[in-house]
């Protein structure tokens, strides 16, 4: 999860170095400008929701966690497949706990 603080710019930024990638990289498998990466990056502009889609996938990331910083949804999506396919066998209480609190029964 995202610290508190952590804004749209600190991610982009630290998701970009994290690659490695540079703006002007990450702005043209995006099809942006590197003057709006950087923008973003310094909290200028806040992206809408297309464009930031483009950029979560040059980075690999979706477009919520770009936006949000949270990865839950991700994961209890990755766990919930696993469980169908019968890889995830395990029984722990904490995914069971997830599971229900985000698809309950019907």
């Amino acid at each position: 999860m995202a610290g508190e603080n952590e804004t749209l710019g600190d991610r982009l930024r630290g998701l970009r170095l994290a690659v490695p990638m540079t703006q002007r990289g990450l702005a043209a498998k995006a099809g942006v400008s590197p003057g709006y990466i950087a923008r973003l990056e310094l909290g200028e502009r806040k992206g809408n929701t297309a464009t930031l889609g483009t950029i979560a996938q040059a980075l690999g990331v979706s477009e919520h966690f770009l936006r949000t910083g949270d990865d839950t949804a991700a994961w209890i999506y990755v766990l919930r497949k696993e469980l169908a396919i019968g890889r995830a066998k395990h029984g722990c209480q904490t995914c069971a706990q997830l599971l229900a609190e985000y698809w309950p029964s019907k």
